[in-house]
């Protein structure tokens, strides 16, 4: 009997303790959720306008038929993560993880297709890779200006091949998406218009 009070006392005051923290955590999160929230949209916002200024995004739904022309114009893994509207007419913002770079792991990229169909800017939001070298960190910007013809005729840079091509892949999937959000789908079924 002694031995049972003995070992008790221990597991009350653990118990105890665990649920003490647990309530501290709970009304620490109630108290930031709302300005952790705020400062996401912040983020995201801030992003959307980097790779392509605007007045406001509308987030459009992804849809099959967008999943589907990702898959084909790409011979890698890319997941479409989300897509945005300019709400003045400017273009979209697409978001990206492709996992064909040299490591595997997925690079998050940001791409901005103006309403002229020509890319705004890139931004690798998550670069996972290991060789990181001023050529790879540079090679976004030699999208700037480019429509679907002159995207895909960019070379990649040697040394950095996989990342290169992964960022070049995505570009193609993003104008692909763009086009099917625009009402049109001649990009992946093999058309395409610079």
């Amino acid at each position: 009997m002694k031995l049972q009070k003995k070992n008790l006392l221990p597991t009350v005051v653990l118990v105890l303790i665990c649920l003490s923290v647990a309530l501290l955590l709970a009304a620490v999160n109630l108290v930031t959720r709302d300005v952790i929230a705020e400062n996401d949209r912040i983020a995201l916002e801030n992003s959307l306008n980097e790779a392509l200024p605007g007045e406001g995004y509308e987030e459009l739904p992804i849809t099959d038929e967008m999943l589907e022309a990702v898959k084909n114009a790409t011979a890698h893994k890319i997941t479409l993560t989300h897509l945005y509207r300019e709400t003045s007419g400017r273009g979209f913002v697409v978001t990206l993880e492709n996992s064909s770079g040299y490591t595997g792991k997925p690079i998050a990229i940001t791409i901005g297709i103006d309403a002229t169909d020509r890319v705004s800017r890139i931004i690798l939001t998550n670069n996972p890779e290991t060789k990181i070298t001023k050529e790879i960190e540079a090679y976004p910007d030699a999208f700037a200006g480019l429509g679907a013809e002159e995207s895909r005729a960019l070379d990649v840079v040697a040394g950095v091949t996989y990342s290169s091509k992964a960022i070049k892949e995505s570009v193609a999937a993003a104008i692909a998406v763009v086009w099917i959000a625009e009402g049109r789908n001649d990009y992946w079924m093999g058309g395409a218009r610079s």
